[in-house]
């Protein structure tokens, strides 16, 4: 059976990739003052752009 700190090492990187991208999908709300007001469309599209999968960067 594999050490338990390997176990721990692969959560690690779940977590990191998990805040990651929850920082790139919430850059939208942290660049605009006041939050989501504005252009909810063009927000929205947004959004679709980053989640699209053919879409790397």
């Amino acid at each position: 059976m594999p050490s338990p700190s390997w176990f721990l090492l692969a959560w690690g990187v779940v977590a990191v990739g998990s805040l990651w991208k929850f920082w790139r999908i919430t850059r939208g709300w942290r660049r605009r003052p006041g939050g989501m007001r504005g252009d909810t469309e063009a927000f929205r599209a947004s959004l679709e752009r980053r989640w699209s999968p053919g879409q790397r960067r």
